[in-house]
């Protein structure tokens, strides 16, 4: 037997480099191949792709750096959502951070972005090689990440918008889809899974709270991303539960994802957990659960036990495990879909970009141990392929990058100019928009609207029908305007034949308002058209039975509302003013009649509570899913609107607080024993 340290003594001399030091070389050569991949996006403000959701990330990235700790409503997007309804907001506070250095917001964003996805591969390198040791091995599925994007080639779904092959479908998703979060919780996720390694492998609360820490990046970062870092500490499970003592040593990584829980909860409470879950099967698209996805469920589980069983017999290494496992499950969720049409999650076809990640290190790590076999000459010339084979496909690359990352002058577009004429003239009035312009709307204004960026963060579940319903509907422009108004709307912009929103087909009447509301600014197809309505409030005087007392089902089911649209334009009611005070409080004044009720149009959650002086009153949710508040008052009536998130918010702001002070003892503990 040899001596410890004769094989890396021995393979120094081969290289003449120390491992650490290779180590490093081949993180700096991945991280220089991808940033030249992606390097015109680091200079680069908007691109010509005004589809992109990225618009909304901006304008979130906008509002941070205004209001940097503002954790409370956010009155912008959906009639109000709580803000951490509107994303997860890690990646938006570094572009807000970058953008506090002094460039713009969508350079900020963009150049962030860029930084990330140069740094995916070099993670998955990290990952590897402190799992495996195997340099090669590692670089090779890194190198594959960087330079191939399998997935083209395995779904039909995603080749249908990432074609050609040679595509970067990793570069298209960030730049032209507005990926860059979840991009960005790829980079993440290998490192989490280092320090779940750590744990592991040497257990200790410090390493558990960095390994929660970590975990809890991730999930803040991209919803997406953090149901990959379940799947992929799933995996990791799975591919140590060859081993004697796993279950006590999963045990241990519960307890981190508890903790990590905890340092994420202000930002990600149990019903924002639910809502998203809810929206993301019914409003971003229909994800029943069926009987083929209880059957799929099961033919997983069967497929899990025997790859465990082959595994364990062939003595598999652990990062070939491990990617066994997570190119099972993320593929199972990709080719699923494409394959049988058969969704098992909401809009699985995203998930592409975890199962590259699988394939790429599961792929590596079975050839690279064959090629090593090989005689010497051999080596050569498939070292000489490869190279060759990159060579092609960076140029493929880079020529693909510098299409995709195409400029544009956004002072003429579109979603730029209808944006600036709002603030300039609407500022402060919700509108109604559609397409792109709900997108960049608020990159460029702080004007609130009726829709936003971020579907599944919808807090108000009666929101979709109408967001959805005006631009579906045909010739009931009287119809709609009800509805506008219902929903507090001053204005509603449309693109018509001859627009240049990105979505202009959303609008399938575009014309029917044309005689029937006042025509404000006009470009071409794209026209902004004023709603007439008796008041600008958003709170308005009502009598009991002006309340609607069933939800409407779709925008034809106008029964319901009748009274309420009414009585909004019903003079012989008084007149109340609303003012908001800051994001999370308002103000209203009314006179009031005994009996008289306030309607807000404001989305109703539990964490608003009303006052009149300091008597707190009653507020209730309505049909429409907004506020009716109860003012016990007559005469003149001054009535204050506060959100602080309720009780949820509280429990939340303390496993925070506790999880916090948990791991800061800790090291400062650490800390003095070393001392």
């Amino acid at each position: 037997m040899e001596r410890p340290g004769a094989v890396e003594r021995r393979a120094r001399s081969l290289t003449g480099l120390p491992p650490r030091f290779r180590t490093l070389a081949g993180a700096a050569f991945l991280l220089a191949l991808n940033a030249s991949i992606c390097r015109d996006l680091f200079v680069t403000e908007y691109t010509r792709h005004m589809g992109s959701i990225e618009g909304a990330y901006i304008g979130l990235s906008r509002y941070i750096l205004q209001r940097p700790f503002e954790f409370g409503w956010f009155p912008l997007w959906y009639c109000g959502i709580p803000f951490q309804n509107a994303y997860p907001p890690l990646l938006h506070y570094v572009a807000a951070a970058a953008w506090a250095g002094g460039v713009s917001p969508a350079l900020a964003y963009h150049a962030v972005a860029a930084v990330f996805y140069a740094l995916g591969p070099v993670t998955i390198f990290v990952f590897a090689v402190a799992l495996s040791g195997d340099r090669l091995a590692s670089f090779s599925a890194a190198a594959g990440y960087s330079l191939i994007s399998p997935s083209i080639f395995m779904a039909e779904s995603v080749r249908a918008w990432a074609a050609p092959a040679w595509t970067p479908a990793r570069l298209r998703s960030l730049v032209e889809y507005g990926d860059g979060p979840h991009v960005a919780a790829l980079t993440l996720l290998p490192l989490a899974l280092i320090a779940l390694d750590r744990v592991w492998r040497n257990g200790g609360f410090a390493r558990l709270y960095l390994a929660a820490v970590a975990a809890a990046a991730v999930v803040l970062t991209n919803w997406v991303g953090a149901f990959g870092l379940a799947l992929a500490a799933a995996s990791y499970i799975l591919a140590r539960s060859i081993e004697p003592g796993w279950p006590r040593r999963a045990a241990v990584l519960a307890a981190s994802a508890v903790v990590a829980y905890a340092l994420a909860a202000p930002w990600l409470p149990p019903s924002t957990v639910g809502r998203i879950r809810y929206n993301s099967q019914n409003v971003i698209g229909e994800y029943p659960f069926t009987w083929a996805h209880a059957a799929c469920a099961v033919l997983l589980l069967l497929a899990g036990a025997g790859l465990r069983a082959a595994l364990r017999r062939g003595g598999v290494s652990l990062v070939p495990r491990f990617a066994s496992f997570f190119f099972l499950l993320t593929g199972a969720i990709v080719l699923t879909d494409s394959w049988f049409g058969l969704p098992l999650v909401p809009r699985p076809h995203r998930y592409h970009l975890e199962m590259e990640m699988a394939f790429c290190l599961l792929a590596a790590f079975i050839v690279t141990p064959f090629l090593a076999r090989l005689r010497l000459r051999y080596k050569f010339v498939v070292a000489i392929v490869a190279i060759a084979l990159a060579a092609t496909q960076f140029g493929n690359y880079r020529l693909s990058a510098r299409w995709m990352t195409e400029t544009v002058d956004i002072s003429g577009t579109f979603e730029y100019r209808a944006s600036v004429w709002l603030q300039r003239n609407l500022s402060h009035a919700r509108v109604f928009t559609s397409g792109s312009l709900q997108f960049w709307l608020n990159a460029f204004a702080d004007t609130p609207q009726v829709g936003g960026g971020f579907a599944p963060g919808i807090a108000n579940p009666q929101i979709p029908i109408v967001h959805f319903g005006v631009p579906w509907t045909v010739a009931d422009s009287e119809a709609s305007a009800m509805w506008l108004r219902l929903y507090g709307a001053q204005a509603v912009a449309v693109s018509g034949p001859g627009g240049r929103d990105a979505y202009k087909e959303a609008w399938r009447d575009p014309k029917k308002f044309d005689g029937v509301l006042p025509e404000l600014w006009r470009e071409g197809g794209d026209v902004i058209y004023a709603v007439p309505q008796r008041s600008s409030s958003l709170a308005h005087v009502v009598r009991p039975e002006h309340v609607a007392q069933r939800s409407p089902s779709h925008n034809a089911d106008v029964e319901p509302v009748r009274a309420l649209a009414a009585a909004l334009e019903d003079p012989s009611l008084p007149e109340a003013a609303f003012a908001w005070e800051g994001p999370s409080r308002a103000r209203i004044r009314a006179t009031l009649l005994p009996s008289q009720l306030l309607f807000i149009q404001v989305s109703h959650h539990p964490g608003w509570s009303a006052f009149s002086g300091t008597a707190e009153r009653a507020i209730r949710r309505d049909s429409l899913g907004f506020m009716i508040i109860e003012p016990d008052c007559v005469g003149d009536c001054e009535v204050t609107l506060r959100y602080d998130g309720g009780w949820e918010s509280a429990f939340a702001r303390t496993a925070f607080a506790l999880a916090l002070i948990g791991g800061l003892a800790t090291f400062l503990t650490r800390l003095r024993r070393r001392g």
